[in-house]
């Protein structure tokens, strides 16, 4: 398999006809994926720019593109979304702000107790986070819009095809090199279909996604976010992470 690397300087942001919410028309305003009250616990600010690798894999080729972008990334926004009803609507005071509470201890890495309606307002702020970004490169956003209008009115995230874990992330003082990797923000879009409908394609290259996982690391708190449309896959998913810790469900809601 052949291993291809591209380095490019800046990539223009894809163009939103629309508000990704309730569809209304522009202008559009930028949604923070990191919250500004979340900055100070993020890693200083001390680069002008800042990387991102993107790869795209298939049996016969793989290729990675290191895209590097003004700015730090604490300041990333996605202009998506319209600012009267959005996002300075129910974004932040029905989800943003109910959340916020429970996001800072979790984020400080205090230990606290969970109940089910901190779960759920965790996963609808993750999962509207995860709504956000993946719109920031073309061809990556697998969300569904009747999904993303199940969010706004619901203010809770699908019932089916979406799953949250939090888990605790702490960089490992005895290793040098893990100590200084401190991801942000991952993002892994790709294609899942039935065995079925496979064996009726003439190839495996996915020509376009379906399902993703992202993960969202802001100080000690840890989020993954899953969705797809393969059913029962969610409830099925388990993690084992030997020697790292946990990850707990949140959504659909564990006890």
């Amino acid at each position: 398999m052949s291993d291809h690397k591209d380095k490019l300087k800046y990539i223009k942001p894809l163009e939103i006809p629309k508000c990704i919410f309730c569809g209304a028309l522009p202008p559009l305003t930028g949604e923070h994926v990191f919250p500004r009250w979340s900055h100070q616990y993020l890693p200083p600010e001390t680069q002008k720019n800042y990387e991102s690798l993107r790869g795209v894999r298939n049996p016969h080729d793989l290729k990675h593109y290191e895209i590097i972008r003004p700015g730090d990334i604490r300041h990333w926004t996605v202009k998506c979304v319209c600012h009267p009803r959005c996002n300075n609507g129910w974004m932040r005071t029905q989800i943003e702000d109910t959340a916020k509470p429970i996001l800072i201890p979790l984020i400080r890495g205090e230990e606290c107790r969970i109940f089910p309606a901190d779960q759920a307002r965790l996963a609808a702020w993750a999962v509207m986070k995860a709504m956000v970004a993946e719109r920031m490169i073309r061809g990556h956003a697998t969300t569904h819009h009747q999904h993303r209008k199940y969010l706004m009115r619901h203010l809770l995230p699908p019932k089916q095809g979406w799953g949250v874990w939090i888990g605790r992330f702490v960089s490992d003082t005895s290793k040098p090199e893990l100590e200084r990797y401190h991801p942000l923000w991952e993002a892994h879009p790709f294609r899942l279909l039935p065995d079925n409908l496979a064996a009726r394609r003439p190839n495996r290259s996915a020509t376009y996604y379906n399902s993703q996982a992202s993960t969202q690391v802001i100080g000690q708190l840890f989020i993954h976010v899953f969705r797809s449309p393969m059913p029962n896959l969610i409830p099925r998913w388990k993690f084992e992470l030997p020697g790292w810790g946990s990850l707990f469900r949140i959504w659909p809601p564990a006890r």
